[in-house]
């Protein structure tokens, strides 16, 4: 919802079939009620920021055009990891990975990407009433 607030195009992708349709769906919901609440970020209505988000079943089709991929799974190294490899595995070299890692260190979290440098620890804040930010972690290599 941050970045589709902003009017960038957000592809969601799960692991389980149908879920990125699912959360598409709740994430719908919810701008719709943050809009008649007032309190929906961006200049964009309701449904101008939900036709900037997809759902995809499939990884590959989801990080085509991508400039940055933003992980949000639960805090388990070895699936962040596994993901991380895979995609990159279908992104440019200058494609930003950033995780929503909170107790797992940055440095091991990103142990397997090739390409290190490109990688960030955020967290886009979805407290639209009180809150407009992502927050960076940064960190030595």
């Amino acid at each position: 919802m941050v970045f589709a607030s902003g009017g960038y195009r957000v592809k969601i992708y799960d692991i389980q079939a149908g879920q990125a349709r699912r959360a598409q769906e709740d994430i719908s919901k919810e701008m719709r009620k943050l809009q008649d609440s007032g309190f929906l970020r961006g200049l964009l209505s309701a449904e101008e920021q939900t036709s900037l988000i997809s759902s995809h079943d499939d990884l590959k089709e989801t990080l085509e055009s991508a400039f940055f991929i933003q992980e949000c799974i639960y805090e388990n190294l070895s699936a962040k990891q596994e993901i991380f490899c895979a995609v990159e595995s279908h992104v440019a070299d200058g494609v930003i990975l950033s995780s929503s890692t909170s107790c797992i260190l940055p440095t091991n979290v990103f142990s397997k990407v090739k390409n290190r440098k490109r990688c960030i620890v955020s967290h886009p804040v979805s407290m639209h009433d009180i809150l407009a930010t992502i927050l960076f972690v940064l960190w030595h290599t």
